[in-house]
């Protein structure tokens, strides 16, 4: 899966949520539309931030 932002940031998350996936089919099916869109799209989704605006927290774990 393609994740736009950081995978460790969701991928864990999402691995959870697939592990009890009769529970959690909603948001499973929801995440899964989404991902299709994202990788059918030529413009991908997300907001654009001022260096400024990010804090130096993800600054220095992400590398920014």
């Amino acid at each position: 899966m393609r994740v736009l932002g950081h995978p460790s940031d969701f991928v864990s998350m999402y691995t959870r949520l697939k592990q009890n996936s009769h529970q959690n089919k909603a948001m499973v099916d929801a995440i899964d539309n989404v991902k299709q869109q994202l990788e059918h799209s030529n413009n991908p989704l997300g907001i654009h931030h001022k260096k400024d605006c990010i804090p130096d927290s993800y600054k220095t774990r992400y590398g920014l």
